[in-house]
């Protein structure tokens, strides 16, 4: 790049002098030989550094290499003037907007830093140019804000800008800066965001580009388009403070949209990108808190990294050829595909075994449905709001409420939770409303713990998206139907989920286990970030119901694939979403189906069906070599028999079909006897109460029952009323006086007559 272009006329000599003199009044005093030593142990000037890229491998679970990332399969150098002014003022206004005046470090930006880190500590802040960030992301690798470090920085500037011009130093930065999904440089960057050259671009367009640099995991328009609106308009003001457009001109460009474009990958050379978008969001995350590479969203693609991760390519691929197949998905609309996501993970340690985030990969790091879609999870979320929070209140499987219809008030309002299918069952345990998915069993329950627990357990289960406070918020009943204010991931439910499986461990998710440089040494080891969100008896408990959801009757009947396995199904209303998250010792999946539009329904897609058969294909063939296993039973647990009616223990009257057997913690074994079921005795006739004048009895075993649901009590429901037929009133009931319509009375024998006409005929003497 060495042309015969103009060089400035600050001579070297000169421009080291007045280094040294500022160096030295920035160490205030700190001896010549440090200033000597830093420049000895400085790296050596060579250009080819300024182009140098090394690649990073990627490795599975087991330590096999499965990809690699190079930034030079999607970076294309264009020259300076093919580059609009208002692409190149965006960067100068938002990075350095005196490069053109300076000599390759500016002494006010230093100044302010060396107050800054004077305190808040050394590296607390930088004042570094465009030609001190080329020479950073160029010659070092790793990060050290010493003073040391910035010797090397200034001297090395000073040797940039004695070799190549203002111009030359511009376009090496704009053609190596780094932007998001493997894109280098500018060109690249349009292309990947825009769909066109970089010369095409308009000024709303040059203001994002220049505004993504500063973090492109955080100013993505394509995974935070508001964030990525933000930090436009902060990049047009600062063109209008340094006088390269106007405030009209600014104001203009702020109303327009983004105007991104996704072109649709060839899916082919796309293997494992869901899983692998989501490595490289996740170790440039850890790579910017541990402080130790320079440039994390660089090292990534060059820096010539080992990223060891939780993959296995077995589940991945498999998972990734059941997607790609349309049987497995109902038919949208014209012009619109239903949409899916599956998260894969191993409940014991939080590990990502796989994850896709869509039918068709389409965007390098675009929109990953599996880990970034909130959507409404329906009864999916009962057993995180409603029935885990319950039993570590006290509750059990065999506690027994009335599944009837019920209205509650709400702020002049009134809202009536109603069943799937629109029926009733009556008193019923919770095991059978988790087995069956009631929903106003779940209302219910939900109220006598109060939604602050289930809003509790829920975020102790890894759930970030709930919502306690403001206008709007999760605190309210509908919480136990999964009514949430902004939904939740595949994910963060998975993860939650877990939990039961772990014996109430939570288990923060995770991608990468360790980073190395190219030399080995360890840049980042995983850690796992656990903490108890209940005890194992309880979340033996709620595996216990949700293994009866893949038992007929249960609402995942078409899950089961042979093997012990707990899970539930979810279905929001007008069929806008539908899940199935489940797991056996080994392995923990959830699916989610719906429309990127959240308010579409898909019509009549529930979780028991599709969703359940994506998660019962791919779990079965994960589980192939796997050895057949049970839940653990945790220590101090005992089977107990019940009576279903009331959950107490039976007394002499309950029926054989009324006594199960339940699971029951040492301490919530129950003492009371049942005292729903009792004898009575029945007039046959009247289907009532005996009385005394009742000339037959019939003694039966019936249920006490105070609330009656919709429609007819079953037949086993203890009479409220006594017989009506015998007794005195039955024989002399008390005479009306009707007129006739000549206005007399009935005389004694017409009385008589219509008496007789009603009585009943009785062996024996009944007056006696």
């Amino acid at each position: 790049m060495k042309e015969n272009k103009p060089r400035r006329k600050i001579k070297i000599g000169r421009l080291i002098i007045l280094s040294l003199m500022f160096i030295f009044f920035i160490v205030g005093g700190i001896g010549l030989g440090y200033v000597v030593g830093a420049i000895k142990n400085m790296p050596d000037w060579d250009p080819r550094k300024l182009q140098a890229a090394e690649t990073t491998f990627i490795y599975d679970y087991k330590g096999q290499p499965v990809s690699k990332l190079h930034m030079l399969e999607n970076r294309e150098e264009v020259k300076l003037n093919r580059m609009p002014d208002h692409l190149k003022n965006a960067f100068l206004a938002t990075e350095d907007s005196k490069f053109y005046d300076h000599f390759g470090v500016r002494i006010d930006a230093i100044a302010r830093a060396v107050l800054a880190n004077l305190v808040g500590g050394w590296g607390s802040e930088g004042g570094s140019t465009i030609t001190q960030q080329l020479i950073k992301n160029a010659f070092f690798n790793k990060p050290e804000k010493t003073l040391e470090r910035k010797i090397q920085e200034l001297v090395l500037s000073l040797q940039l800008e004695r070799n190549y011009t203002k111009n030359e130093i511009l376009e090496m930065y704009l053609n190596r800066i780094y932007f998001d999904g493997g894109a280098y440089g500018v060109q690249a960057a349009s292309q990947y965001y825009f769909d066109k050259n970089v010369e095409d671009l308009e000024l709303h367009e040059s203001a994002m580009l220049a505004g993504v640099v500063k973090s492109p995991a955080r100013y993505s328009p394509f995974r935070h388009p508001e964030a990525a609106k933000e930090r436009r308009s902060t990049v047009l003001d600062r063109m209008v403070t340094n006088n390269f457009i106007s405030a009209a001109e600014a104001n203009q460009a702020k109303e327009k949209p983004l105007a991104i474009e996704r072109k649709e990958s060839n899916t082919s050379t796309n293997k494992y990108q869901y899983f692998l978008d989501h490595v490289l969001d996740e170790g440039t995350e850890i790579l910017e808190k541990t402080g130790k590479l320079e440039n994390p969203q660089q090292a990534m693609f060059q820096g010539g990294l080992r990223i060891f991760t939780t993959l296995d390519p077995r589940i991945q691929e498999y998972a990734e050829s059941v997607y790609a197949q349309d049987k497995y998905f109902p038919k949208g609309k014209s012009g619109k595909i239903i949409q899916s996501a599956i998260v894969v993970i191993d409940p014991r340690s939080g590990e990502i075994r796989a994850e896709v985030g869509g039918r068709k990969y389409e965007q390098k790091r675009g929109f990953n449905r599996a880990i970034a879609a909130k959507r409404q999870p329906g009864s999916a979320f009962k057993p995180i709001a409603v029935f885990a929070p319950a039993l570590l209140k006290g509750f059990g499987p065999s506690t027994v409420l009335d599944d009837s219809p019920v209205t509650y008030n709400l702020g002049g309002s009134t809202w009536t939770p109603q069943n799937y299918d629109g029926k009733y069952l009556g008193p019923i345990t919770m095991r059978t409303a988790v087995q069956r998915s009631i929903n106003v069993y779940a209302v219910k329950l939900l109220e006598l713990i109060g939604p602050n627990e289930g809003l509790r357990f829920a975020e102790e289960a890894g759930i970030t998206t709930m919502i306690s406070r403001g206008a709007r918020n999760d605190l309210n009943l509908s919480m136990a139907l999964g009514g949430l204010t902004n939904g939740v991931t595949p994910l963060e439910l998975s993860t939650a989920f877990a939990i039961f499986a772990n014996q109430g461990v939570y288990n923060k998710p995770y991608v990468i286990t360790k980073i190395t440089d190219k030399e080995g040494t360890v840049l980042y080891e995983h850690r796992p970030e656990q903490r108890v969100v209940m005890d194992p008896q309880n979340a033996y408990l709620m595996t216990s119901m949700l293994q009866a959801v893949l038992v007929s009757p249960g609402t995942g009947t078409g899950a089961n694939f042979g093997r012990p396995a707990a899970g539930k199904t979810g279905t929001t209303s007008d069929y806008t979403n539908a899940w199935f998250v489940g797991y056996t010792p080994d392995l923990l999946a959830a699916v989610w189906m719906g429309y990127d539009n959240q308010n579409e329904s898909m019509g009549r897609v529930s979780g028991g069906n599709y969703p359940a058969q994506i998660w019962k294909t791919v779990m079965a063939k994960a589980h192939e070599g796997i050895r057949v296993s049970n839940f653990d039973l945790p220590p101090g647990l005992s089977n107990i028999t019940v009576c279903k009616q009331s959950g107490k223990i039976p007394n002499g009257l309950c029926p054989a079909e009324d006594q199960i057997s339940e699971i029951f913690s040492q301490d919530k074994i129950p003492t009371e006897v049942c005292d729903l079921h009792v004898q009575a005795e029945i007039c046959p006739e009247s289907g009532k109460l005996a009385t005394s004048y009742c000339p037959y009895r019939v003694t039966q075993v019936f249920v006490k029952r105070d609330i009656k649901g919709e429609g007819e009590e079953p037949a086993d429901t203890l009479p409220q009323e006594s017989c009506n037929l015998h007794g005195l009133d039955a024989i002399f009931p008390t005479l009306p006086i009707q007129p006739d319509s000549e206005n007399t009375l009935l005389t004694p024998d017409d009385e008589k007559d219509k008496k007789n006409q009603n009585k009943h005929e009785m062996n024996g003497n009944w007056l006696n």
